[in-house]
């Protein structure tokens, strides 16, 4: 078994955050605000 690096967080972090942005019901997108689990989910 070979040693790896741990994976970069930073990634899913900056992902995370712009998720937080678009999702705050204080100045977040109106799209995103409205969707849930049964609106994009096929």
């Amino acid at each position: 078994m070979s040693y790896s690096e741990p994976p970069d967080n930073r990634n899913i972090e900056a992902l995370l955050a712009v998720m937080a942005q678009l999702r705050n019901p204080q100045g977040g997108c109106p799209w995103d605000l409205e969707q849930n689990f049964k609106t994009i989910a096929p």
